[in-house]
C-alpha cells in the first residue's frame, strides 16, 4: 500500500477583535522602532556636523569660556591653541579611567597660561592614558615630558562635578617629582592642592607630550542624554518585542494539522 504523505493545513482561530489588537500592537512596536531609529540617525548626523564644525573653526580661550558659561557641554571637542608652559610638577593621575577595557589613569598636568583668563592662570591638560604598571596599585607610571612645551593644541572638555565620586581625598604617591592620585576632578580642591587658580574646564592634548607615548583620550569623560548607540538599541528592542508578539500570536491562535486525518 502506497504511503500517503501528510498534507498540513494552516488554520487561524483568532477573532476579528484579536486581529485588530494584533495589527494595532504591530503598528505601535514598528512605529516606536522607527522613531528611535530616526532619532539615532538624526543625532548621529548632528553630532558629526557639530564635531566637524568645532574642529575646523577657530576659537580663542575667551570665546570658549563665554560659551561654557552659557552651556557647559557646548565646549566639548572645541579645538584651541594654548600658549604658556606645560608643567610636570605635579603630574595628576585620575583614577579608574578605562581604556580598551583596562582600568588605568587619566594623566593630567597643569599648563601655566601666558595670559590669565578672568583671574585663572592655569588649565589642567589631559596628556593621555597610562596603565597601572604590572596591575600593582603601589607602582607608579614613569612619566616625563618630551621637552619644554610652550604651545599646545587641545580639545576642550567640561567635567561634571559628580563624575567618579569614589572618594574626595588626594594621595601623594611620590614626592620628587610630585605625583598626585585623585578619585575625582574637583577644581576647588585641586586649586588648593596646586596653589593656583584653575580654568573651570580641561583640555585633552591632541599631541604627544610625554617621552613614553600615552594613548590619547578621544572623547569627553561623560556625555549627558541618550547616546546614538542607545537610540539604535531601543529601536532593536522594539523590533524584538514585535517578533515576540508575532510568535505569541501564532502559538496561541493558530494551528497546523494534517488535513487527511480530518
Amino acid at each position: 500500500m502506497k504511503e500517503t504523505k501528510p498534507q498540513f493545513r494552516f488554520q487561524c482561530h483568532a477573532s476579528p477583535v484579536l486581529w485588530l489588537c494584533f495589527i494595532l500592537g504591530s503598528c505601535l512596536f514598528l512605529s516606536l522602532a522607527n522613531w528611535q531609529l530616526q532619532k539615532g540617525l538624526a543625532k548621529k548626523s548632528e553630532t558629526l556636523q557639530q564635531l566637524d564644525m568645532k574642529r575646523h573653526s577657530i576659537f580663542t580661550l575667551d570665546q570658549a569660556y563665554d560659551q561654557w558659561k552659557q552651556e557647559p557641554t557646548s565646549i566639548n571637542d572645541i579645538k584651541i591653541e594654548l600658549t604658556g608652559k606645560l608643567l610636570s610638577s605635579p603630574f595628576i593621575l585620575h583614577d579608574n579611567r578605562i581604556y580598551q577595557g583596562t582600568a588605568g589613569y587619566g594623566v593630567y598636568a597643569p599648563f601655566q597660561l601666558d595670559t590669565p583668563l578672568h583671574g585663572a592662570t592655569t588649565m589642567l591638560i589631559n596628556l593621555g592614558w597610562a596603565m597601572v604598571p604590572g596591575y600593582d596599585r603601589q607602582a607608579i607610571p614613569q612619566l616625563e615630558l618630551t621637552q619644554e612645551t610652550t604651545q599646545i593644541s587641545v580639545l576642550l572638555e567640561h567635567i561634571y562635578p559628580d563624575v567618579f565620586t569614589l572618594e574626595s581625598m588626594t594621595e601623594t604617591l611620590q614626592d620628587q617629582p610630585p605625583i598626585l592620585r585623585i578619585q575625582k576632578i574637583e577644581f576647588s580642591s585641586l586649586e588648593k592642592e596646586l596653589n593656583t587658580s584653575l580654568i573651570p574646564f580641561v583640555g585633552r592634548s591632541t599631541t604627544q607630550t610625554t617621552k613614553e607615548k600615552l594613548p590619547l583620550m578621544t572623547s569627553p569623560l561623560q556625555e549627558r542624554g541618550i547616546s546614538v548607540e542607545k537610540h539604535f538599541g531601543y529601536s532593536a528592542q522594539w523590533l524584538i518585542f514585535w517578533f515576540i508578539s508575532i510568535g505569541i500570536f501564532l502559538y496561541t491562535q493558530c494551528t497546523w494539522y494534517d488535513k487527511l486525518q480530518k
